[in-house]
């Protein structure tokens, strides 16, 4: 399940392992969630420890921006670019650390995938997310344009689980 998959393909060895522990974390997320069993705290530990291992890098680094685009390929190289909905997680993160440059390339995905669509689903969230940070990176007010998914939630008042 977590092998070699089309979103992984091409990227550092660091950047996989992370997309790599956000599947394992959503779908540790969706078992617990069925199980009735799912502790915020833990969900919570576990997606900060990824994060602050991506906080290391940030987007205006070449290799997170050549990442970025491996991973805009792989979201293009779907077989249905509905499947985007189901990958929100992974959405959020990467385009939430795309440059200018590549933000008309995450539109197009999103805009393919028929996000808006349902304005209801972590997918419409994510996006949100992503837009948001794009937002705060170009408002000349923030002092470091430091902005990561975190902040920008925080900013558009959500608190939710993007799985």
């Amino acid at each position: 399940m977590y092998g070699n998959s089309h979103l992984t393909r091409g990227c550092e060895e660091w950047i996989t392992d992370e997309l790599l522990k956000i599947m394992k974390l959503a779908h540790w997320k969706d078992t617990m969630k069925e199980k009735k069993q799912l502790s915020v705290r833990e969900l919570t530990t576990r997606a900060l420890e990824i994060d602050r291992k991506l906080k290391r890098h940030c987007p205006d680094v070449p290799e997170i921006h050549d990442n970025v685009s491996k991973t805009i390929d792989a979201f293009k190289a779907l077989p249905q670019p509905e499947l985007i909905r189901s990958l929100s997680w992974p959405l959020c993160i990467a385009g939430s650390m795309a440059t200018e440059d590549q933000q008309a390339a995450f539109l197009e995905i999103t805009t393919k995938a028929k996000i808006h669509r349902y304005p209801f689903g972590s997918s419409n969230h994510a996006l949100a997310i992503i837009q948001e940070c794009w937002r705060m990176r170009d408002d000349e007010n923030l002092a470091d344009g430091n902005v990561d998914w975190m902040v920008a939630m925080r900013n558009l008042g959500l608190n939710v689980l993007l799985a």
